[in-house]
């Protein structure tokens, strides 16, 4: 899976890099800001951790960027326990899921990804049971 992380906070951001990849994750890539990351978005990302505070709270103008480019990329919201109502304000615009800082944040992040390689896959297994039994 080829995932983004955005936050301004450098400790975060590499507390969720490093989280990622001791769960076998590999192909990571952080940014400070949105912008960097609007500008990426061409190295097609599955999934972007988005933090609601990034570029002083412009999350929701960045998400927007992100559907337009691809409304299929999977963006979870990352918040600040104090966050909630960006998160409900931002649902408008298509997170697909969202993680509270400091309530088990990498666990919920590793069962994302375990829900969304299994909905990548899906189709592929289906399409190889259907080749097998035929």
């Amino acid at each position: 899976m080829n995932i983004f992380i955005v936050d301004n906070n450098l400790f975060y951001l590499n507390l969720y890099e490093q989280s990622l990849k001791k769960i076998g994750q590999s192909n990571i890539t952080t940014f400070m800001n949105g912008n960097d990351c609007i500008n990426a978005l061409s190295e097609k990302p599955d999934i972007v951790f988005l933090d609601s505070n990034v570029d002083n709270s412009q999350s929701s103008e960045i998400l927007r960027q992100i559907k337009l480019f691809n409304p299929g990329i999977f963006v979870v919201m990352v918040i600040d326990p104090d966050g909630i109502r960006t998160t409900i304000n931002t649902s408008n615009f298509g997170i697909s899921d969202y993680i509270i800082k400091g309530q088990d944040e990498i666990l919920k992040a590793h069962s994302i990804i375990l829900r969304l390689e299994k909905a990548v896959n899906a189709p592929k297994i289906q399409k190889m049971v259907k080749l097998f039994l035929n």
